[in-house]
C-alpha cells in the first residue's frame, strides 16, 4: 500500500476537511479525493462521511485509521535509523478552545515553525491524545477521560473556579427560581 495514501487518511481524520489535508499534503482537493476512493476501493468500506461541520471517521474509518497510523510511524521509525527521513515531522499540539487565543499571543519565538495546532473541546482534545493524533496537550480534565488521561499527565494544574454576575443583576433572597424541564417557575 503507499505511504501516501496512508499520510492522506490521517490528514483528513485529524483536519476534518478533504481541502484542509490537501492544503497540509501540498495536494489539490481532487487528488485528495482520488486518494481516499482509492483506498476505499482497495479496503473495500467507506473511511469517512461528510457532515455539515466537515468531514467525519466512519466506525470502519477508525478501524483503519488505528492501522494507518501504526503503518506511518513504523515507516518514519525505519526512515529515521536509516537517516533518509526527508523532513522533520511537525508538532501536533491539542489546546483546548480556551487557551488558544492566550498560547498564539505569548508563543515563544522559538517555538517550533512546523506546528499543528488542533483547537477543539477538552474531551476531543484529550481523545486526540488518546488515539495518538495529537502529541502534547492542553485542556481541562473530566472525569470522563480521566482514566485514559492520566498516566499521560506530565503537569496538572489546579485553577480557582470564579462565578461573575452581570452589573445589573441581583441577587434577591426574597425570589428563587427553579428550573424544570426548561420552566423558569418561582417557589
Amino acid at each position: 500500500m503507499p505511504i501516501e495514501l496512508v499520510r492522506t487518511v490521517i490528514a483528513i481524520a485529524e483536519t476534518g476537511s478533504l481541502s484542509k489535508a490537501g492544503d497540509r499534503l501540498g495536494l489539490s482537493q481532487p487528488a485528495v479525493s482520488s486518494q481516499v476512493k482509492r483506498l476505499q476501493s482497495l479496503l473495500g468500506g467507506e473511511l469517512f462521511t461528510k457532515t455539515a461541520s466537515g468531514t467525519t471517521v466512519t466506525d470502519f474509518g477508525k478501524l483503519a485509521l488505528q492501522q494507518a497510523r501504526r503503518i506511518l510511524e513504523a515507516n518514519d521509525q525505519l526512515l529515521r535509523l536509516s537517516g533518509s527521513a526527508e523532513t522533520v515531522t511537525p508538532l501536533r499540539l491539542g489546546l483546548s478552545t480556551v487557551f488558544v487565543q492566550r498560547f498564539l499571543q505569548s508563543r515563544p519565538t522559538a517555538f517550533p515553525g512546523d506546528t499543528f495546532i488542533q483547537a477543539d473541546h477538552s474531551i476531543q482534545i484529550a481523545k486526540g491524545v488518546s488515539a495518538g493524533y495529537i502529541d502534547v496537550a492542553c485542556f481541562y480534565k473530566y472525569p470522563a477521560i480521566e482514566e485514559d488521561i492520566d498516566q499521560l499527565a506530565v503537569k496538572e494544574f489546579n485553577d480557582p473556579l470564579v462565578w461573575i454576575r452581570a452589573r445589573n443583576f441581583v441577587i434577591s433572597a426574597a425570589r428563587r427560581y427553579r428550573y424544570s424541564f426548561g420552566q423558569e417557575t418561582t417557589g
